[in-house]
């Protein structure tokens, strides 16, 4: 486990078992405060890798969280869930199969852009 833990016990005992069953931690963002995403794709530094869990607290402020992000953007029916790298204000993509990162500026004003949770800490199966 890398990061900080807000609440529970997160254990690897052979299988997907991310937590004590006494905590709820759901599978997607809903109204409960933290939430886990599979990765799929390693990020451009190597700190995560597929099959890694990132564990989200959800974030819905009007300003956009320092540090690894969980954003969502839609463009016209399509939809899209990634870990980002917000400074504040730039939103920077962080794939390692993309050549180029892409860069958006924050605007809360944007409903297409949203950002759902900050990422607290990784589970990582040893």
């Amino acid at each position: 486990m890398v990061g900080i833990l807000a609440h529970g016990l997160w254990v690897a005992d052979n299988g997907p078992k991310l937590h004590d069953p006494a905590v709820e931690v759901p599978a997607a963002p809903d109204d409960r405060p933290q939430y886990a995403r599979l990765v799929v794709a390693a990020d451009k530094n190597g700190d995560l890798a597929p099959g890694d869990f990132v564990i989200f607290a959800r974030d819905g402020g009007p300003r956009a969280p320092k540090g690894r992000v969980d954003l969502r953007r839609r463009k016209g029916r399509l939809s899209e869930s990634a870990i980002w790298n917000s400074d504040g204000r730039r939103l920077t993509s962080d794939s390692a199969t993309l050549e180029q990162q892409e860069t958006i500026e924050f605007d809360p004003d944007d409903d297409s852009v949203v950002i759902e949770g900050v990422a607290i800490a990784v589970f990582r199966r040893l």
